[in-house]
């Protein structure tokens, strides 16, 4: 594949295997994490898997790059499974808050050996979660009871993050082998350049998502959502498959933002055995309409392009962090093929991880050799 000139002129880009190996390892890892059933009242609640590669990445490369890795494998995973502005905005938040928490503890006590990667790794997670929470409350629920979850959250961590701990050890040894032994990958580009109608498009929409975001109007939202819901049943020319896929996939979503408003708020009783406000009522029923705004401009973010337009805008961004956009990009490529792998060996995978983490990272790794080597 050609590398366009606008990105490396006169280069024939050399990926560091490393990262590529790292890149595909947590998006494997991610796609574990996804197929985890979900509790209703607490869906933002995951192990971090992630971490485990964001520990190793931060000790190696650095915080900038790490944070450029963390948006990068977010967005792979995102689009895949379904790109919506609030789950990759829940999803950002955390990354963002663990990321930089876990970069000031190693740069403040890690390099000095003060704490390990047990403790690096609980302070990520307790970021993370914090990180949710709060883009929860402002893009979602809008009432600080949502911050009474906090309590679950932090003992959630102290368990997650020891698990993490103690396995990003293990991947350390795995990369310092892949340093030694493994060779490079040359060939990479960018996806193709949208078009520019395709590129407004996707920047109104994106536009019109972070707006309706600060709009109390629900007038306002839901014109917005039954727009982006016509546009969305034309382009897949499925009107049933658009409806059903808010409903279907994210039902947890909409139970937690309608509950948290109508159970605790207050103002006028709408009906004097019932517990709901109309200013509660309200509330609800604007946050209700903003999820299914944002879950509903999936399609049209697929169709127009969004994903490859934002990996050429960190290009022009970020032109010195070319091995980790290369890396993403070549992962994003493989990624359907690991995500299915997974999908179907989860289980056994995870348990292997646990009991064995040595082992299990070394499965892993098998199964993702053969993966790129058969594609």
């Amino acid at each position: 594949m050609r590398v366009p000139d606008n990105l490396a002129p006169n280069e024939n880009p050399q990926i560091d295997q490393t990262r590529f190996f790292l890149f595909l390892l947590e998006v494997s890892l991610s796609a574990i994490e996804y197929l985890f059933p979900r509790i209703p009242l607490f869906p933002w609640l995951k192990p971090g898997l992630a971490n485990i590669v964001t520990i190793i990445w931060i000790a190696r490369y650095g915080f900038r790059d790490a944070m450029l890795f963390a948006i990068m494998r977010i967005w792979i995973t995102a689009f895949y499974f379904g790109f919506s502005f609030v789950t990759a905005g829940l999803a950002m938040s955390g990354a963002v808050f663990s990321c930089t928490a876990m970069s000031l503890v190693w740069m403040i006590a890690g390099k000095r050996r003060l704490i390990g990667s047990v403790g690096i790794s609980i302070v990520g997670a307790l970021f993370h979660n914090f990180g949710q929470v709060l883009a929860a409350y402002s893009l979602l629920a809008g009432n600080v009871v949502l911050f009474r979850q906090y309590p679950l959250m932090i003992m959630a961590s102290l368990i997650f993050g020891t698990v993490v701990g103690i396995i990003a050890p293990h991947l350390n040894r795995f990369t310092e082998s892949i340093d030694k032994h493994d060779g490079t990958v040359t060939e990479i580009t960018l996806p193709a350049k949208p078009g520019k109608i395709k590129a407004s498009i996707s920047l109104i929409i994106f536009a019109g998502c972070t707006s309706i975001a600060f709009v109390d109007k629900w007038e306002f939202i839901l014109t917005f959502a039954t727009a982006v819901t016509i546009a969305s049943s034309i382009i897949e020319r499925n009107a049933t498959k658009v409806l059903m896929f808010p409903l279907k996939k994210f039902w947890s979503m909409f139970l937690i933002v309608a509950a948290v408003p109508l159970f605790f708020s207050f103002g006028t009783k709408l009906c004097g055995f019932l517990p709901f406000t109309k200013e509660g009522s309200h509330a609800a029923l604007i946050q209700i309409l903003r999820l299914w705004a944002w879950l509903e401009c999936v399609f049209i973010f697929a169709h127009t392009g969004f994903n490859n337009l934002l990996y050429r805008i960190l290009a022009r961004l970020l032109p010195n962090r070319k091995q980790t956009l290369y890396s993403a990009l070549l992962a994003a490529e493989h990624f359907p093929a690991v995500a299915s792998a997974m999908h179907r060996n989860w289980r056994p995978l995870l348990s292997t991880l646990i009991k064995n983490p040595a082992a299990g990272l070394e499965k892993l790794r098998s199964d993702i050799n053969a993966i790129v080597e058969s594609e």
